[in-house]
């Protein structure tokens, strides 16, 4: 590899080390990233002692070096054998270089504007010299402007100087790849682009824009190569250096001359509708497009690195995404004029750039969307909004963050008040053959963690429709409205509610679309002023007449609530044509006082509900009559428990309707495991746990907190014990414990003549016998043969002591198995 040698002056002024940055110039760097031929893209910066020589080993090719005059970089050429920084600069240009190379140019210029003719020494005088006019006129032509300042273009930052121009001036005058520094200052009007580059734009302290006309203050986009048919698809293979041969999807273009290498980012799109698309009218509708790299290729076919989200079948093309992008450093201020502007207009758009960032900004009075992100790849924001425009009369929207159809965005450390929603998605509507590669598809993978949104006007965080796989993660509501469910696959982790109208709540438009697979884990949605009209979790699908799905229920399941914690609700949970589940023990904490008639979970329409683990904590209410654990409105919706501790009180007990209430008699249930504190000390086996239900086909068991057995328990007070036992064959336990206690009944025998069916052969059913009132009386236990009676071991009656426990086997028929001491 050649060296080359430079000596940096001990008189130059300064204390310290001098630093050097050596760059590749753009000529001479793949797409890829590397030098040619094909080496590892080196950029050396560091510091060199002054008088002495170094030396550096640099590929042959173009070169540039910083930190020799005022941080400009200036262009040169290694040959094969390298040699002095200052003759490459000055003389050393190969006879092939470009004509822009700086010692060609030197030349040129001498050429045209001295008359004398033109040496060595000459060259070699004017570079040495700074305060040349030649230099400082070859610098302004041929240097790369990699720093530009907005007032070194005429920016006047007064907050009364329109300064657009100016910073229009900025961009063209940046090189491709350099910073735009924006000092402390008021920018009237001022709109930041990047015509094509990639830009970085630095803000100052202090840094302000105004803008009070109907533009954009951020407008950038990026660049998509050729647009190339699909012609086949299929399936191949390529080596991954960690996981070896992996078999992935292939597409087979219209040409083998694509010009598509290995890690080119493309975005697959074709005419197909996207299946859970939000229908438009039939021309204008949603699209399939997502992104993809290139894995491997061979001729006219590329492999993919990784499998497509959608199917692909009608017009299929791809179209690879240039590698432009933009950056934003800083915390700049954006603030526009209030009352000016009506419709979209946002404050920023981002359109088919390769992860645009955006460190830290700061809008306020924006005109409706903050940001919006159109087919980026990627995409890094930190935005503190407030007070978006959100007026549907006009057509805008106050979202801060907009996501259409990009891939793998992010969004942190970010706040929203007073506006529409914090972060939302949404997707196109085009006609079939559109050019446009990012008008096709849904978005994709985004992640929104440590977001914090105040007096959200709708939902806080709302993606609209077909979104996929978006992650939701420490984000803080607090007043206004919670959290909307569209879309498939969400994530939703510990995010908290506070003091919101409503909390998680998933639906489908009026206009249709499909949602489900979310996951909501260990949610907190708290109000300390108790909230009795709004369920905490509302799930309703396909209600609008006009949703060409309307009265559907797919069976998929829409969203699983895993373990969190509700407080302050009166009425937990609402599902329409909806499949929920609970699982994680997820606590609810009813208030002191609800309204009468009050559910705190209501299932309609062809809902249903699985519960593996919840806890209803009622110990705090104290007002509220008529009320019920579960409300089912109709006989297609049902709810299957496994797991639910009800945490009750007897002032909780006498104010209770049912635990579980079904308007149509149909209705079928599997309630099992419920555990309360209180509860069953005066009811039997159906008694008030539900109404309603079809008893043939329901299910359940129970236990009453004390007991800590293994079989379920209750206690009862009834003159007659066998009418308490009506549900018997519902309950799915193996062992079934009774307790039958008397508290002011009639001085008399209790008299058990038949049972009805037992739920499956050898189940057991015991009944503890103790007559507190009346301890000389006794249980008679009837005689009643065979037929879903009772047989006794002598074929007649059976008296049980108080203080006995009498235990029945079924077997087809109830035979009474033995008569022991009560030991519980």
């Amino acid at each position: 590899m050649p060296t080359i040698t430079f000596t940096i002056d001990d008189t130059i002024p300064g204390v310290g080390p001098k630093r050097l940055t050596f760059r590749p110039r753009q000529a001479f760097v793949t797409g890829a990233g590397h030098i040619v031929p094909d080496l590892p893209r080196p950029i050396l910066d560091k510091p060199y002692v002054r008088g002495v020589e170094h030396s550096e080993n640099l590929p042959e090719g173009p070169w540039s070096v910083e930190g020799i005059e005022n941080g400009k970089l200036v262009p040169f050429d290694v040959g094969p054998t390298g040699g002095a920084l200052q003759d490459l600069i000055a003389l050393g240009v190969p006879g092939d270089a470009p004509a822009t190379t700086l010692s060609q140019a030197v030349t040129s210029w001498m050429n045209a504007n001295v008359n004398t003719e033109v040496t060595e020494p000459l060259v070699e005088g004017i570079l040495a010299d700074p305060e040349s006019s030649a230099r400082t006129v070859l610098d302004s032509t041929y240097a790369p402007k990699w720093f530009v300042s907005v007032r070194e273009r005429g920016a006047v930052g007064n907050g009364v100087t329109d300064d657009k121009a100016a910073f229009a001036s900025a961009v063209s005058e940046v090189a491709d790849g350099g910073t735009i520094v924006v000092p402390a200052g008021v920018y009237r009007n001022a709109k930041c682009t990047n015509a094509g580059k990639t830009i970085t734009w630095r803000f100052d302290p202090g840094a302000k824009i105004f803008v009070d006309s109907a533009d954009f203050a951020f407008d950038f986009a990026g660049t998509w190569g050729t647009t190339r048919a699909v012609t086949a698809q299929g399936t191949g293979t390529y080596t991954s250096g960690s996981t070896g041969t992996v078999t992935a999807p292939t597409l087979t273009l219209s040409t083998s001359s694509h010009g598509l290498v290995v890690g080119d980012v493309i975005r697959v799109f074709a005419d197909d509708l996207i299946l859970e698309r939000r229908p438009g009218d039939g021309t204008l509708e949603s699209r399939v497009g997502e992104f993809a790299t290139v894995a491997a290729v061979s001729g006219e076919t590329i492999t993919l690195a990784s499998p497509l989200l959608d199917t692909y079948v009608t017009n299929v093309r791809v179209a690879k995404l240039d590698d432009k992008t933009v950056r934003i450093e800083g915390r700049p201020v954006v603030e526009y004029a209030p009352g000016l502007l009506t419709g979209t207009t946002q404050v920023g758009r981002f359109t088919a750039l390769r992860r645009p960032t955006i460190e830290d900004i700061k809008i306020v009075n924006g005109p409706s969307i903050g940001l919006i992100f159109i087919g980026c790849y990627g995409y890094v924001v930190g935005v503190d909004c407030a007070d978006l425009v959100d007026n549907t009369a006009t057509d805008q929207y106050g979202y801060a963050v907009s996501d259409v159809s990009s891939t793998g965005g992010v969004v942190r450390f970010s706040a929203s008040r007073r506006g529409r929603h914090a972060f939302t998605d949404d997707t196109n509507r085009i006609a079939a053959g559109s050019a446009t590669p990012h008008a096709y598809g849904r978005s994709i993978g985004a992640t929104i963690t440590v977001l914090g949104a105040v007096d959200s006007l709708s939902a806080a965080v709302s993606p609209h429709h077909c979104g996929a796989f978006h992650t939701f993660t420490g984000i803080t509501v607090n007043g206004g409205s919670g959290f909307g469910l569209r879309g498939i696959h969400h994530q939703w982790i510990d995010c908290t509610f506070l003091n919101t109208w409503g909390g998680v709540g998933a639906t489908t438009d009026a206009q249709g679309g499909i949602t489900y697979g979310h996951r909501i884990i260990n949610p907190r949605i708290l109000s300390r002023v108790p909230n009795t009209t709004q369920f905490a979790f509302s799930f309703g699908m396909h209600q609008s007449a006009t949703d060409p799905q309307y009265g559907q229920n797919d069976g998929r399941l829409i969203a699983e609530i895993i373990g969190g914690r509700v407080e302050g609700y009166a009425k937990l949970l609402r599902a329409e044509k909806a499949n929920i589940r609970i699982s994680g023990d997820l606590q609810y904490v009813a208030p002191a006082s609800v309204p009468n008639n009050t559910s705190f979970i209501v299932l309609a329409d062809n809902a249903r509900l699985d519960v593996d683990s919840l806890t209803l904590d009622l110990r705090d209410n104290t007002s509220g009559n008529t009320l019920a654990a579960v409300y089912i409105e109709d006989d297609t919706s049902t709810i299957t428990t496994e797991r639910v501790r009800v945490r009750d009180t007897t002032s909780v007990t006498g104010r209770l309707s049912r635990w579980i209430l079904a308007a149509e008699p149909a209705t079928v249930v599997r309630a099992h495991g419920w555990k309360f504190d209180s509860w069953g000390a005066e009811y039997g086996f159906s008694g008030h746990l539900w109404s309603g239900v079809n008893e043939a086909l329901s299910t359940v068991n129970w236990e009453r907190g004390e007991h800590t057995g293994g079989s379920w328990f209750f206690t009862r007070t009834a003159p007659q014990v066998a009418n308490a036992f009506s549900a018997l064959r519902c309950v799915s336990d193996h062992h079934v414990m009774a307790r039958c206690s008397s508290s002011g009944a009639a001085d008399q025998d209790y008299n058990l003549g038949t049972l009805p069916a037992g739920h499956h052969k050898g189940q057991l059913f015991s009944i503890v016998f103790n007559n507190q009132t009346y301890p000389s009386r006794n249980l008679v236990v009837r005689h009643g043969g065979a037929t879903y009676g009772v047989v006794t071991p002598t074929g007649g009656d059976l008296t049980v002591s108080s203080g006995r426990v009498v235990t029945f086997i079924y077997e087809d028929y109830w035979r009474v198995q033995s008569i022991a001491p009560a030991s519980v």
